[in-house]
């Protein structure tokens, strides 16, 4: 009987044990649904294995539903605990793995529910009479999982897949926090991996990051983007390596290591109360070894340190709205360059200062207006070097290098109405290879340049009746009838000129400019079309030397001094230098130099719509020398004109002398001029810079009290004799005036370069003026049917009258470069003639005159 009931114990003992083991699913499926019921959760559990001799659980193919939808499903789960730590009321877990599991959410009315289900207000205040309860202590040796799946449903599909995951050593306790991790999952199909560890103890709290690194696409997630960036798109990647510290109320940051890309991005910015996208190829940032230290003590402080970083964009479009108009900035790379702990900041309640060095580079900078395509602004290459910044109640910037590499400014990209410079593009407004700022540094009310040296390729300028600078970009849209009121105001303005020169001191006191040097390099071309006259004019300077050094605006009197050597075509040239007080040029401004070997026939178009005449030909020198002081100009010019003629009145029908004293302006010159056509004159300047008064006066009363030069000498006859092939000597005006006449230089239909017949003929001209250094000769191009005239003069188009003017021009500087050039003859006894147009000459020609 006693071996019958040890029997019966033992079976019952083997049996509730076979059951623990291996028949509890359907019990606890059975105890969980009677209250899950009511929340319309259903739980199914298909295996539960528990040993309570190894104190593990293992359970497999749980499933969890909500009205009848799967939430929450895990193939398997097991867990090993400490015995000895449950006795003592503590949860021990040896080992748990946790494999291929999904879990459902949805995310509505910003809040996430387990496939729509939420705890009933029952179970939250359960709940928070749980958190009142004394804290479990939960220590883990190490939990795997793997292959969990989390689903969330909001406005797109969200799919988080945790590939693995470890937790080990970990502590969550009264007397500690602490928990290892490393995670490796995917987001939206884009890798994220963490390796961590934290820990609190005794006041203290540490995180170690040893790699945080993950991807993601922007516009995935844009349901929680706030207006107006919820359209922003593009792919993040990120690699961080960090430690992060708090001891009681100040925390610390150590960034060992910062790798962050961004691509593709689309930024939403707002311009103009309209929605454009700033667009960034790629954005790469890296930082190294930096320190962070935030204190919550009081208002709080925050102090900051930067590593080594490095940041990087590429492919940046930026949507710009300036003066009403929508224009696009682009680059194709910018770079940022900050050494070891060279930027640094400190933060608290009085303020926030900052200070660093960083190094800034750029390549393939556009500023294109979006609306007509014209060029604001171009640059090849843009170099910041070392720029020292700091940041208290202001900024300071201290730059010691800056260079524009290859850049231009202003270029149109369609020609202004009124040009015809046919379907030859308009040059950019100025086009440089580099400049180069030395030493800038900009503080408050202050702005000093040790120098800027500027290798400029060419500056162009075109004025016309609607705008002075026609072919400056980015006008705004009202710019014509804001000029046209700046004129109407003009005597307005005028008169309170002392008003507005005492307001603009009071301006320039508030910030004061210093420049130690501006020097212009390379040679630059300067193209200048005025297309206001009735006949456009086109004026080339090449720039040999210019220089302004020692520019200061306080006090607004200091004195600058300026030197500019300038080429006009290959034989003219202005020399001058002198003083100026650059931020009010009326308060002083001296000019001493020479002008020599100027072709005055390209000056006609500014004095025929005034006078009436043309010039014919002449050629200017002369000397001046005057000061600007408050207004007051005094000084004088000495010029000598050569060969000076000019054409028939060609101004209005009603043009008449009507004083005895006064004769006309061609005829005046002729009787000025000596035998050769040379005029000197002494120009006094005298005046004030509001009225001028430049001598005309002087110029009048010599003009009327010239008398009529002696006739032509008998001897020029002999002279010319041994020359009689291309030269001959005729009698006019009843044998007292003598014309000297040299043969036509012929030219073929388009020909502009001498053939070998022609420098024939050129050499025996220059014969003469090697025999006789005393004569000089006129030449004027004139242009005959074989030319392209196909009519009269006055029915051709302006741009075929430009193209022929302009081939008789070639045709005389080829001619006059062979004399110069191959026989040595001086460039300033060759005087130049405007190009002539005639319907009478069947072949296009040179004409000459001796003197």
């Amino acid at each position: 009987m006693k071996h019958k009931r040890k029997l019966i114990f033992i079976t019952s003992v083997a049996v509730l044990f076979a059951y623990l083991m291996l028949g509890t699913a359907g019990l606890v499926s059975y105890l969980a649904n009677r209250t899950l019921a009511e929340q319309g959760l259903n739980v199914n559990i298909n295996k539960i294995r528990l040993n309570p001799f190894a104190m593990t659980v293992e359970v497999s193919d749980v499933l969890l539903t909500y009205q009848n939808k799967s939430v929450l499903e895990l193939a398997q789960l097991s867990v090993e605990t400490r015995f000895g730590q449950l006795v003592n009321g503590n949860i021990a877990i040896a080992q748990a793995n946790i494999a291929d599991g999904k879990i459902v959410l949805n995310y509505q009315n910003d809040t996430v529910s387990l496939g729509g289900w939420l705890p009933s207000k029952t179970e939250e205040k359960q709940q928070e009479n749980n958190t009142t309860s004394e804290p479990l202590n939960v220590f883990i040796q190490q939990v795997l999982l793997s292959n969990i799946n989390v689903e969330l449903n909001a406005q797109r599909k969200h799919q988080f897949v945790l590939q693995q995951a470890k937790i080990s050593d970990s502590e969550f306790s009264s007397l500690a926090q602490r928990v290892n991790a490393e995670l490796v999952m995917q987001l939206n199909n884009e890798p994220m991996k963490v390796t961590a560890k934290a820990e609190q103890l005794e006041g203290k709290w540490q995180l170690d990051i040893s790699e945080m690194q993950g991807a993601l696409t922007i516009d995935h997630y844009a349901q929680w983007i706030p207006e107006p960036w919820s359209s922003a798109k593009g792919q993040l990647t990120w690699n961080v390596k960090a430690a992060v510290n708090q001891l009681e109320k100040v925390w610390s940051v150590e960034l060992a290591s910062l790798t962050f890309n961004a691509s593709s991005l689309a930024v939403p910015l707002l311009t103009a109360g309209e929605s454009k996208k700033a667009l960034l190829g790629e954005l790469a940032l890296s930082s190294n070894n930096t320190h962070l230290a935030i204190s919550t003590i009081n208002s709080g402080e925050l102090s900051a340190s930067l590593g080594t970083t490095d940041l990087a964009l590429t492919s940046l479009q930026l949507p710009l709205d300036v003066s009403g108009q929508v224009s696009n900035f682009s680059l194709d790379s910018f770079n940022v360059n900050a050494p070891s702990s060279s930027i640094a900041l400190m933060a608290d309640a009085q303020g926030m200062n900052a200070k660093g060095i960083v190094t800034l580079a750029g390549s393939g900078v556009s500023w294109i207006d979006a609306t007509n395509n014209d060029v604001l602004l171009k640059l090849a290459q843009l170099d910041i070097t070392d720029l020292d910044w700091a940041l208290s109640d202001a900024l300071s910037l201290n730059i010691p290098a800056l260079s524009l590499g290859n850049g231009e400014f202003s270029t149109l990209a369609q020609q202004p109405q009124g040009l015809s410079l046919g379907d030859s593009a308009l040059p950019p407004l100025a086009k440089w290879r580099t400049v180069n700022i030395a030493n800038i540094a900009i503080k408050p009310q202050a702005i000093a340049i040790e120098d800027i040296k500027a290798d400029i390729e060419q500056i162009t300028v075109v004025k016309t009746k609607e705008q002075p600078l026609a072919n400056l970009t980015l006008r705004s849209k009202n710019s014509n009838e804001a000029e046209q009121t700046n004129t109407q105001q003009t005597s307005t303005e005028q008169a309170n000129s002392e008003q507005t020169s005492n307001e603009q001191e009071s301006e320039s006191a508030q910030t004061s400019i210093s420049l130690g040097s501006v020097e212009i390099l390379g040679v630059p071309n300067i193209n200048y079309y005025d297309y206001s006259l009735k006949f456009p004019m086109v004026q080339q300077l090449q720039i040999e030397r210019l220089w302004v050094k020692n520019i200061v605006s306080q006090p607004i009197t200091t004195k600058a001094e300026y030197s500019l050597l300038a080429r006009m075509g290959k034989r003219a040239a202005i020399d001058v230098a002198g003083q100026l007080t650059p931020f009010d040029p009326t308060q002083g401004l001296s000019a001493k130099g020479t002008f020599t070997g100027v072709d005055l026939t390209q000056y006609s178009p500014f004095i025929a719509d005034a006078i009436g005449h043309n010039i014919k030909q002449g050629m200017l020198n002369a000397k001046i020398d005057f000061a600007v002081d408050k207004k007051e100009i005094k000084g004088k010019v000495d010029t000598h004109i050569k060969a000076i003629a000019l054409s028939p009145y060609i101004g209005k029908d009603d043009h008449q002398v009507t004083q005895n004293n006064l004769v006309p302006l061609n005829l005046a010159i002729g009787q000025l001029t000596d035998d050769k056509g040379n005029l000197d004159i002494d120009i006094p300047l005298s005046g004030n810079l509001d009225d001028p008064d430049i001598g005309l006066t002087g110029i009048i009363s010599l003009i009327t009290t010239k008398a009529m030069k002696e006739g032509a000498k008998s001897y020029l006859m002999q002279t010319f004799v041994p020359y009689a092939n291309i030269v001959s000597v005729a009698m006019m005006a009843g044998g007292t005036l003598f014309a000297i006449n040299v043969d036509d230089l012929k030219y073929p239909a388009e020909q502009v370069i001498l053939d070998d017949k022609q420098k024939t003929f050129a050499d025996q001209l220059a014969q003469i003026l090697i025999d006789k250094p005393k004569l000089q000769i006129t030449a004027c191009p004139v242009l005959g049917k074989a030319d392209g005239i196909s009519g009269p003069v006055k029915t051709l188009a302006d741009k075929k009258i430009s193209e022929l003017k302009a081939m008789g021009q070639q045709r005389f500087h080829h001619f006059v470069d062979y004399l110069v050039d191959e026989k040595g003859i001086a460039s300033d006894r060759i005087v130049p003639c405007a190009s002539e147009l005639s319907t009478k000459k069947a072949q296009g020609h040179l004409s000459f005159s001796i003197k």
